[in-house]
């Protein structure tokens, strides 16, 4: 039997994430997955691969409020909806994407921590991110300020065979997945092509190929000084694409509300 046993959002695209019970699944991801995101002064997304330090920033649900924090410090709140326009245009990896500006105050404390300007943009109901065919996306298929996919799946049993080829050490956090599972084979989510979680469905779009946030250690900030995982991952795990792949991109198509020991049924 396979099941959940690790359900992750971001709810800021590339700081650290929070585990929880069970979660919402919407058409562009889990509920409050990436659904904000940071904006240099050229309009471009601001990602941990070059600010590793917003890995020490954690970010909060209430009932109205996402809350900010940093080492366990309050920083600021901006509400969960935005009635505003999603007239705020950025990119993200080359694809031109739109939301809607949140907190001057947030912008300001963000700005003040990285050491230059930046804003804090919502991809509100008013916004719109196509996903790409290259990820394995159809016409018709959304997401977040995810890089790639609404979803992203890893099995324990996966980040067991990689760590068992470098003598161990690689945390699931390193890969920031969506949902874990367990009792299956190593990779063997790399055969699923569909999958149901009670009445929800779900379609399996392919590899997710890895970059250097995953030799970044997101205690210390310090990259791998060999550059691992990805010089292991480069020696079985190739990607269609160039580099390697680990963990599967996956598309919500009938949606629902999972929880951790959900059992994942295949036709």
């Amino acid at each position: 039997m396979i099941t959940i046993s690790q359900i992750s959002i971001y709810p800021i695209k590339s700081i650290a994430g929070n585990h929880l019970e069970s979660c919402e699944v919407e058409n562009i991801g889990l509920q409050y997955d990436r659904r904000w995101a940071l904006v240099d002064e050229n309009n471009v997304v601001v990602t941990s691969r070059k600010f590793p330090q917003l890995l020490d920033i954690r970010a909060q649900i209430g009932e109205t409020n996402l809350s900010v924090f940093y080492q366990e410090k309050l920083i600021a709140s901006t509400p969960l909806e935005s009635p505003a326009a999603a007239d705020f245009s950025f990119d993200i990896w080359k694809q031109m994407v739109n939301g809607a500006s949140t907190s001057p105050e947030i912008d300001q404390w963000f700005s003040d921590f990285l050491k230059m300007p930046c804003r804090l943009i919502f991809s509100n109901e008013n916004s719109h991110r196509s996903m790409l065919a290259k990820n394995g996306g159809k016409e018709g298929d959304v997401l977040s300020y995810a890089d790639g996919a609404p979803l992203l799946v890893v099995s324990e049993a996966s980040l067991a065979d990689l760590n068992s080829k470098i003598g161990g050490g690689i945390g699931m956090e390193r890969f920031r997945p969506n949902i874990v599972v367990k009792g299956c084979a190593a990779f063997a989510e790399d055969t699923w092509s569909s999958f149901r979680i009670g009445a929800m469905e779900f379609e399996v779009a392919g590899s997710c190929k890895r970059c250097v946030l995953t030799t970044i250690d997101p205690k210390t900030k310090e990259k791998h000084p060999q550059s691992e995982p990805l010089r292991t991952l480069a020696t079985y795990r190739p990607h269609k694409n160039g580099g390697v792949g680990f963990g599967m991109h996956v598309i919500p198509r009938q949606l629902g509300r999972l929880s951790i020991g959900d059992e994942l049924i295949f036709s």
